[in-house]
């Protein structure tokens, strides 16, 4: 699911960026943007293969989508 999601959330989130950011603060934003997931990625797969270390497979899955669940919570709202 989070592959089929995964391009509707990333274009959103670009155009939530662009619409949000001053113009002249936009390839501030969007390097901090890339630096920002750039770093964090390997971490959280890093993370990842510890948790089906420690617990199983199953565990970390299920442990990784109640994370991406609860990670809604920080969705920008009006």
């Amino acid at each position: 699911m989070v592959l089929l999601f995964a391009g509707a959330a990333n274009s959103t989130m670009a155009g939530y960026r662009q619409l949000q950011t001053p113009d002249h603060l936009m390839a501030r934003v969007a390097t901090l943007w890339s630096s920002a997931t750039t770093v964090t990625q390997p971490l959280f797969i890093l993370l990842g293969g510890l948790v089906a270390t420690w617990t199983d497979t199953r565990t970390s899955l299920f442990t990784a989508a109640g994370v991406m669940c609860a990670a809604s919570i920080l969705l920008p709202r009006r």
